[in-house]
This record gives structure tokens, sequence and C-alpha cells, in this order.
């Protein structure tokens, strides 16, 4: 009887023990720790096109253009608040199927440096900055600007080979902008 006895005492023993070390693992998950308060900041953040947050571009296009025609113009985004940000020309969506754009951007160092158009053959921007992109995101994170930071996009719109005749359509850009930490 003697030797059931001793392997009843070892049994308990090692359940005593795995016991014990499992409820010691578990005060440590449920542990708490208060650190000091942070400082969280933010700020006001506008993006303007053309000095306006509701701009609509009325010379940007042109009347009976034909398919491989070329409309050409400066677009000045300001970034205006007190925060830095990061902003990128994110889509470019047509508003018809029925007129293909090919859009191309470049980030050019003043308004002049876009020569303007409305059809026909046009002169590429001089005196670029970043560019060209045909394909919206722009590779990259984006363009980080401070307040009140100016910069001049020459923005091109190709009217495609299977345009329809006397078809018409809007375009309209999509800007994300983000505050930058």
């Amino acid at each position: 009887m003697r030797r059931g006895s001793i392997w009843i005492a070892a049994v308990a023993s090692v359940l005593l023990v795995a016991l014990w070390s499992t409820q010691q693992t578990g005060a440590l998950w449920r542990d708490r720790a208060q650190i000091s308060g942070g400082t969280i900041t933010s700020g006001s953040l506008t993006i303007l096109a053309q000095g306006s947050q509701d701009y609509t571009w009325s010379n940007f296009g042109g009347t009976n253009l034909s398919r491989g025609s070329v409309v050409q113009q400066p677009l000045t985004v300001t970034v205006e608040g007190d925060v830095e940000a990061r902003y990128r020309l994110q889509a470019v969506q047509p508003g018809s199927p029925q007129l293909p754009i090919a859009v191309t951007a470049w980030i050019v160092r003043s308004a002049d440096a876009c020569p303007t158009s409305s059809g026909g053959a046009v002169a590429a921007p001089v005196s670029t900055v970043d560019g060209p992109w045909t394909a919206f995101p722009a590779p990259g994170e984006g363009r980080s600007a401070a307040p009140g930071t100016t910069e001049v996009w020459c923005l091109r719109a190709t009217v495609g080979a299977d345009a329809a005749q006397g078809a018409s359509t809007a375009l309209a850009l999509e800007f994300r902008v983000e505050q930058k930490t």
C-alpha cells in the first residue's frame, strides 16, 4: 500500500507544480501599466486648385477636337493650413467612355513653363521638376509640401483613337492629401 501512496503523492505534486506555474504565467498576461500622457497634434489642411476648393476648369478642352488632338493647361495647386502635407494626383476619371482621354502630368517651375493649347500640336513643358506621369496614382508616396506651398502642374489631355464623333466629357481630377506626421 505504501507504494500506491507514493505514486499518488508524486502525481499530486506534479499537478500542484503545473497549476502553480500556469497561475504565475496568467498573472503576467493580465499585467497593467500606466504611461505618462503623450501629445497628439493636428491642424488644418486645405488644398486649392487655381485658388479655389471647388474649381471648375472651363478652359481645359475645346470644340471640334479630333482623334489625337491635344489640350494642355497649367493647374496651380496650393497647400494651405498649418501642417505639412503629402499629396498626389490619385486618379483622372473621364465622365464618358465614348471619349477616351489619355492624361499626362508634369510638375513645372511656373505656369509659363506649360505652353497652353486648345487642340492640335503643343510643345512639351519646359523646366520640369517632376514627371511625366501617365498612370495615376503617380509612382511614389506623393509630394511633400509645407503650409503655403504652391506648385504648378502641367496637364495634357490627348483624345483617344477610339473617340466617338460628337462626344463630350468632363475629367475629374482626384487628389489624395494626407497630414504629414
